[in-house]
């Protein structure tokens, strides 16, 4: 790095906070092009660094910041220190406000006028104020996009079949989607398209798992080549994600140790693809959640009934080991005959045993204690 004698001190300071040269560098073309000499910027970086780390910004915190935002250290310490104090008025917690600006540190210049602004944009869409805090929390970029590119994904998805509602109901979920262009999200769904997925079940699957739009078409392609290789088809793997339209959530590495946690509990290999072909929502299951349900079928002689009818996994084991323990008591004893009481929807049971599940759960707990 070129050296400036002028600019020694804030060459220095930089690197012990951690920027390296062509980070450096960038900072000093910055302050260059503003202030003649360091004697106008170096007291402010000394104080504003001092107050970040006050406030409880970390020295790695404090470098991101200076690294993607050059103008940190041009503004007086006091506007910044009231920049914070603004968004906790507002309702943001001291840690929501920190992780703000590290994610997007240009909304420390964010005036009082542009926030109120996004906040009644949101708030004509259909927005709450609380709706307001939690999505500028998880995309602080809000602040800082045009007002056109925070409206225009929202006409975008009701032109491809979403609702006014769904539509809200996606932005709460994932507010990244603000912002994206709308080509991005196109060749997003045609990607999924040409992969071999329903246009339907793409707009079910953004509903339920609306970061999939984030989703790289690498690591959508990843997802399905780790089904296939645990033996399933491609059509099968395109299936799977199909059906369980929110798996696209879990780890590649999580739905093998899922595979595994289903043979370690006693299946067979045969036996856990069935189950997952049958019931693709138990990889979508923690892990174990899945050890215990299964586990415990194998012990009171079911395990041929899971694999034949995995989707009774989706009943809690706390509910079926009290409805079981419920008919052990009077004598009922539970086989491949009459199974299908254990797994009984809550309304046909309680008018056939007149048992709330409340009360099965109590009398389990006792009944366990014996």
């Amino acid at each position: 790095m070129k050296k400036d004698r002028s600019y020694q001190k804030i060459i220095l300071f930089l690197k012990e906070l951690g920027l390296n040269d062509s980070e450096i560098n960038k900072v000093i073309t910055f302050f260059k092009d503003h202030y003649n000499t360091e004697e106008n910027v170096y007291p402010k970086m000394i104080s504003t660094t001092k107050m970040l780390l006050d406030y409880g910004f970390s020295k790695e915190e404090i470098k991101i910041i200076a690294k993607e935002f050059h103008a940190l250290y041009a503004y007086n310490t006091e506007f910044l220190k009231e920049r914070l104090s603004k968004f906790e008025r507002i309702g943001y917690s001291k840690d929501q406000i920190k992780k703000m600006m590290r994610r997007c540190p240009p909304i420390f210049r964010t005036s009082d006028e542009k926030i109120e602004e996004r906040k009644q944009l949101l708030n004509k869409i259909g927005f709450s104020n609380k709706d307001f805090i939690t999505m500028t929390y998880k995309n602080p970029y809000i602040f800082i996009r045009g007002e056109e590119q925070l409206t225009a994904n929202l006409s975008y998805l009701s032109q491809i079949g979403v609702s006014l509602e769904e539509g809200k109901i996606i932005f709460r979920k994932f507010p990244r989607i603000i912002g994206m262009d709308s080509s991005y999200i196109s060749d997003k769904l045609n990607f999924l398209i040409k992969t071999g997925f329903k246009k339907e079940t793409i707009l079910s699957m953004i509903k339920i798992s609306p970061s999939i739009l984030a989703y790289s078409e690498s690591s959508i392609m990843e997802r399905l080549n780790t089904v296939q290789s645990l033996g399933f088809t491609y059509e099968e793997a395109i299936n799977i994600y199909s059906i369980s339209r929110g798996l696209f959530t879990t780890r590649p590495e999580d739905i093998i140790l899922k595979m595994n946690c289903i043979i370690a509990a006693g299946y067979n290999i045969d036996e856990a693809r069935i189950i997952i072909k049958k019931y693709p929502a138990i990889l979508s299951l923690n892990i174990d959640s899945i050890k215990d349900k299964l586990e415990y079928y194998n012990e009171i002689g079911l395990h041929d009934i899971i694999v034949r009818a995995p989707k009774n996994l989706i009943q809690s084991k706390l509910l079926s080991e009290a409805r079981y323990n419920y008919f052990k008591r009077n004598g009922l004893t539970i086989d491949e005959t009459n199974y299908k009481r254990l797994f009984m929807g809550e309304k046909q049971f309680v008018k056939q045993f007149n048992k709330t599940k409340e009360e099965l759960l109590e009398e389990s707990k006792v009944y366990i204690k014996k």
